[in-house]
């Protein structure tokens, strides 16, 4: 059998292009056609992942029903990383291809569907990543289905369909989730993975406002649990989107941090050493980080930024001590701070940068 240097065929080359044609010319001149629709290259894919990754159904059909052909095995057969066919085919969004092998005779769909990759991904987590909501329903919707479990399969790092959809900010993805009838959906939202982030957290530090506002607005959130649920580190939902504003260049980018403060606004906060650690921590947390100095930068309208600071400042964030020194640390001319800040530790400032300017 003739191979390229990264061990593929010319059958593989032929399906990867969905040359149905030139894969029959090669099936009918090779003795060993079943070894020939086995093989693997160097990362371990086979002539049917190759087809069903581009889509090309009719050279997936001519493999499965080959009469040489073992459908039920090539259909399990996985890479180097645990991918199959059917992972290949939900990844890039080729729905088609994806019931081509959950309906045949041969295929053990229930099996197929709970398969996972070396890391944990399922085809539904693969499918959800990258915003393949067709391909989602075929996986979701399919009678062999159990959508309930599928929906609720963490990978290795905790992170469920969910979670990946939100990192990406994949909002259909997300309701098409949400809203599925077998979603439990308070219980989806409020998952946290293996270093304790919940979806609400790893779609704030990504800095998806729309997939926030999904989840927030979402009829079974609860919003004030999602929002008081800390890391082990300490970090909430809060302090993730404050990270988001100060270490991008982005415009807008206080905006994330802004629609959970308004949240939290909302409701009536206790004025305690707690609240006041905390929002302190935010506020912290909005000072760091490369895009920081800009942020901060008082010579540039941002209406947000203002606001952001505003509502920190109501919520009990302190001010006069840990947050000014890191400023004045972080941002040597103090012409550089938000007036809203200067406003509210004016005499503190003062009293700070008064030696150095007497120099």
């Amino acid at each position: 059998m003739m191979t390229d240097a990264q061990g593929e065929t010319a059958l593989m080359a032929f399906a990867s292009m969905g040359n149905v044609d030139g894969m029959r010319v090669l099936l009918a001149h090779t003795t060993y056609p079943a070894l020939v629709m086995m093989h693997k290259d160097s990362v371990g894919r086979t002539a049917l992942m190759l087809a069903a990754m581009n889509g090309h159904v009719e050279a997936m059909r001519l493999l499965l029903e080959h009469p040489s052909a073992d459908p039920a095995a090539m259909m399990v057969l996985a890479t180097s990383n645990g991918g199959t066919a059917l992972m290949a085919a939900a990844q890039n969004g080729h729905a088609d291809a994806m019931s081509l092998l959950l309906d045949h005779p041969s295929a053990d769909a229930p099996a197929m569907l709970m398969l996972a990759t070396s890391d944990g991904g399922t085809a539904l987590m693969l499918a959800a990543d990258e915003g393949h909501t067709d391909a989602m329903r075929v996986l979701l919707d399919h009678p062999s289905a159990d959508a309930a479990a599928m929906m609720t399969l963490a990978a290795k790092i905790g992170a469920t369909a969910l979670m990946l959809a939100a990192v990406k900010g994949r909002a259909d993805a997300m309701r098409l989730l949400l809203g599925h009838p077998s979603a439990n959906a308070a219980a989806m939202m409020m998952h946290a993975d293996s270093k304790g982030a919940t979806t609400l957290m790893l779609a704030a530090v990504k800095g998806r406002a729309d997939a926030m506002r999904l989840l927030l607005d979402h009829p079974s959130a609860d919003t004030a649990a999602m929002m008081a649920v800390r890391t082990p580190t300490g970090c909430s939902a809060l302090t993730a989107a404050a990270q988001f504003a100060a270490g991008s260049s982005a415009m807008h980018s206080c905006a994330p941090l802004l629609l959970l403060l308004r949240r939290v606004a909302e409701v009536p906060q206790p004025s305690d050493d707690a609240q006041q650690a905390h929002m302190t921590k935010v506020m912290e947390a909005l000072c760091k980080g490369p895009g920081s100095t800009e942020l901060l930068n008082d010579s540039q309208p941002d209406d947000a930024r203002d606001e952001c600071i505003r509502l920190l400042l109501a919520l009990g964030a302190n001010t006069s001590r840990s947050v000014l020194s890191l400023i004045i640390r972080e941002h040597a001319q103090l012409a550089r701070m938000p007036h809203l800040i200067n406003e509210a530790i004016v005499g503190m400032a003062v009293s700070r940068k008064r030696p150095r300017d007497d120099a």
